[in-house]
């Protein structure tokens, strides 16, 4: 019986948030006393290795979107899951501060690559009506993902904590199988917005669209008036790229509301070549 697209991308969603979040995120501080005890690390080397896995996952966050936008939104979820496979693998074989520190950052900044861009593989990948439910099961992943360490701790406990991180890499490892298995693969951002029949943002010389009627409870009169600027912004919806040359008639403008985004917006014939 196979999967429909929202329980694709909810497993695969699930699975990586469950290991970066519910299991990557946590256990350094759950195994620290055993990392403590058999590395012989002070409290402050300690206390900057947790603190530089937050700035790892403030980095993942900050670069997660740049790379969507040139490849897709699901190679964030790729570098999420890969991340925390060579992080907790990192951790695992650790016999000096450096390397347990790289490890520990790079499983910590998992969560930062992953987050945002299950959000945007929804938008695209399911339809409208089933996207609640694929976000639910996206969000159950965290949970998960805490039970599951909780069960590598007791095994830990009874052996070493490099139990813990060992069971997290291959955590990690499977879930980044899952994640290019289920979820598919979507042009970035920017091809679509370049590529042909996509809508395209023009500015055309020599135009001057009205300004929007007024929505101040002082105004009386909804008449449009002339705006002074010589270059309007719009929007064209077609195959044909925009060029900034002069408009050799004027252009006809209509305004009409936008509901859904609070604001108004220009339609016309501005001819833009």
């Amino acid at each position: 019986m196979s999967m429909s697209p929202a329980g694709r991308v909810g497993v695969a969603g699930a699975a990586v948030v469950g290991v970066a979040f519910g299991m990557a995120r946590y256990a350094y501080g759950l195994t620290l006393p055993g990392i403590r005890q058999e590395l012989a690390l002070s409290e402050m080397v300690l206390g900057l290795v947790a603190s530089a896995t937050f700035a790892g996952y403030l980095a993942a966050l900050l670069l997660a979107g740049r790379l969507a936008d040139r490849h897709g939104p699901r190679a964030p979820t790729t570098v999420g899951g890969v991340s925390g496979a060579l992080g907790a693998a990192s951790v695992t074989l650790a016999n000096t501060p450096w390397l347990l520190a790289v490890g520990v950052v790079l499983a910590g900044s998992a969560g930062g690559w992953v987050w945002a861009a299950y959000s945007d593989i929804v938008a695209r990948t399911v339809a409208a009506r089933q996207q609640p439910r694929a976000l639910a099961i996206i969000t159950t992943g965290t949970g998960g993902g805490l039970v599951a360490l909780g069960g590598l701790a007791l095994l830990g406990a009874l052996g070493s904590w490099r139990v813990v991180w060992a069971g997290i890499a291959v955590a990690a490892m499977v879930a980044a199988a899952l994640n290019l298995r289920l979820v598919p693969r979507s042009e970035p951002s920017r091809r679509l917005a370049g590529g042909p029949g996509s809508p395209r943002w023009c500015g055309c010389w020599g135009s001057r669209p009205p300004t929007p009627p007024s929505t101040s409870r002082s105004s009386s009169s909804t008449s449009p008036t002339p705006r002074t600027l010589s270059t309007a912004v719009i929007r064209l919806l077609g195959p044909s790229p925009c060029s900034m040359r002069p408009s050799a008639s004027p252009a006809r403008w209509v305004w009409r509301a936008e509901p859904s985004r609070g604001e108004w917006a220009a339609s016309g014939s501005p001819r833009c070549a």
